[in-house]
């Protein structure tokens, strides 16, 4: 009879132990099969675990994620950026092999439904929008074991104006009315599908290595129906759920760009506060300030409300008087006053650049296009016949000036010709006996 096997559980010893019946001899009988599988099974259990490999982990105002952490298929590589709602990381897509931005919400909102209401409804917003001058959104997704809410976006390899303002200075004329141009063309993009952005401002605008101007972070965008269902309580389109976050206080917009409309009521403004906004991001990128850069941000609202910022030809000379309409018209007080929508002041802004002497990069027209302006050679554009003309008061007077004392010269400097010089006087005859032969000085 087989006397049983017990297991050794000890990881130092190397053996089972075997258990005999009494009288029985001390050596051991070959291992039968079952003890030779006992034995084996007793190897693996006892054989100890390899450490696990931990990512590091990377802390961010209180949240924490791990670099080489997966969502799905997108691998966190590199932190770039974020807000009071999420944060932005540069990941790479595993399926499609390409880099995304990847807005991740923040750990601590995920209970928060108004939150994650917000959250969705910024990536359905954008998911409706096609324009080369809007980051586009691929992927709106909520990963199963972490309940984190994610949005996978277009990722663009530049920086934003607020930054490269801060780091270079105020923008050239030419690039500032082609951003300007450009976010405009976005902003009619926006109004077409009833969508206001709430929140344009320089950090918001991205500037992508060809140049081109990328609007992003439609957090508190605000879309609104038709004028025939506005009032249809069973209306599906969506009026978007930041109205909640607005009215609740949580947010309300950037204190530098917010028009006086969206300060008083967010929930009631349409895309003329967007325009607004934007003549304060034009005044930015042209003066490297915003419009009311002093006192805390209950003073800019009641600035915003009933203040005029300087003229920015009082910090540059380089201003054409058309720019300078064109800004002063996008932050009027009253939106009645200022323009009713992005095409209007597309047409003007186009004006600019004809008098900067900028032109079409591909094309004849200026609509929905990403990369159609960039500046002409050097020559003498109608800005520069218009700086001239400013200032004929002081050049004339110079000219004349000039003129009468060439005519001068003209006529009290005899020519040449006319003037007759006396031949040198001869030496007397005894002096000349004296001068030895060869003499320079001898006729």
């Amino acid at each position: 009879m087989v006397t049983p096997l017990s297991i050794n559980t000890n990881p130092e010893s190397s053996s089972p132990s075997r258990r005999t019946a009494p009288g029985s001899s001390n050596a051991a009988p070959p291992f039968t099969d079952s003890e030779k599988e006992a034995l084996e099974l007793q190897k693996t259990v006892s054989r100890p675990l390899p450490p696990k490999k931990v990512p590091p982990a990377v802390r961010i105002e209180g949240d924490i994620l791990e670099l080489g952490v997966i969502f799905d298929e997108f691998e966190l590589i590199r932190y770039i950026g974020g807000g009071g709602m999420g944060h932005v990381w540069l990941a790479q897509d595993g399926n499609l092999n390409r880099l995304v931005a990847l807005k991740v919400l923040h750990t601590d909102k995920i209970e928060n439904l108004e939150v994650t209401r917000r959250f969705r409804a910024e990536a359905q917003a954008v998911a409706l929008l096609n324009h080369p001058n809007i980051v586009q959104v691929h992927a709106f997704r909520e990963d199963p074991e972490s309940r984190r809410m994610y949005m996978v976006m277009e990722y663009i390899p530049g920086e934003n104006i607020r930054d490269r303002i801060n780091e270079s200075g105020p923008l050239p004329v030419e690039k500032t009315v082609i951003y300007a141009l450009q976010i405009a063309h976005a902003l009619a993009h926006l109004d077409e599908n009833h969508i206001v952005h709430r929140d344009i401002k320089p950090s918001n605008i991205l500037i992508s290595p060809m140049g081109d101007a990328k609007l992003i972070d439609l957090g508190l965008a605000r879309q609104f129906g038709s004028e025939e269902d506005a009032d249809d309580p069973e209306n599906v389109q969506f009026r978007s759920p930041a109205t909640d976050i607005t009215a609740s206080g949580v947010t309300l917009g950037t204190f530098d760009y917010i028009s006086p409309e969206q300060a008083r009521d967010p929930r009631t403004v349409d895309i003329r506060s967007d325009i607004y906004s934007l003549g304060c991001t034009l005044y930015f990128m042209i003066t490297g300030h915003p419009p009311f850069p002093q006192g805390n941000p209950l003073q800019k609202l009641l600035q915003h409300q009933s203040d005029h910022p300087l003229d920015v030809r009082l910090h540059r000379s380089d201003i054409p008087e058309s720019l300078c309409n064109v800004l002063f018209k996008a932050m009027r007080k009253n939106p009645q006053q200022r323009y009713s929508n992005p095409l209007e002041m597309i047409r003007d802004l186009e004006l600019v650049t004809q008098e900067l002497g900028l032109q079409p990069k591909y094309g004849t027209g200026f609509v929905n296009q990403s990369r159609w302006i960039v500046p002409q050679e050097e020559r003498f554009s109608l800005f520069q016949w218009n700086l001239l003309h400013k200032n004929l008061f002081w050049i004339v007077p110079l000219a004349v000036l000039a003129l009468v004392l060439i005519v001068l010269n003209l006529l009290w400097t005899p020519a040449p010709e006319d003037v007759a010089i006396p031949a040198a006087p001869e030496l007397p005859p005894a002096i000349e006996e004296r001068l030895p032969p060869g003499n320079p000085w001898q006729p």
